[in-house]
């Protein structure tokens, strides 16, 4: 328990040091809706019912939709010419992107193996978290985007 809460508030400890560069009239994402939705749907769809099995669904479900406020952003700061995200930020999401392609990858190799292993509210957390990854590419590679205003 304490190296949890230690590595917790080391995790925290960034966003104290950094919170003046923080911009909260950018920050547009309406982050609690994500949250909200992804309550409500996971006790419908986890499997057994328990309470541990469908905090790991809202987990899960959730996971599918991290990058979601970060994407935002990239789009707004992209729209506005006198706003550059940084090679640092770009990195991080290319970086989280090629997280989420090499885990579909794993599950596609275990299920060659394994033809019991199934695991649909994984999959589908993977496809829409890689789905949203491949717009963002979309956009800055080619300037269009499925999900831009």
């Amino acid at each position: 328990k304490l190296f949890f809460i230690g590595t917790t508030l080391l995790a925290l400890l960034p966003f104290q040091i950094w919170s003046s560069t923080y911009e909260g009239h950018r920050d547009t994402c309406p982050s609690w809706w994500i949250a909200a939705a992804s309550m409500l749907l996971s006790p419908f769809v986890a499997h057994v019912g328990s309470q541990l099995d469908v905090m790991w669904t809202f987990s899960q479900i959730l996971e599918g939709f991290a990058m979601v406020p970060q994407y935002v952003l990239s789009y707004r700061n992209d729209s506005e010419s006198d706003i550059d995200e940084g090679w640092g930020i770009r990195m991080y999401i290319v970086a989280m992107g090629f997280y989420i392609f090499f885990k579909v990858v794993n599950w596609a190799q275990e299920k060659s193996m394994f033809h019991w292993y199934w695991n649909p509210r994984a999959w589908v957390g993977g496809a829409v978290n890689l789905s949203l990854f491949a717009d963002y590419l979309l956009f800055k590679v080619v300037g269009v985007s499925c999900l831009r205003r």
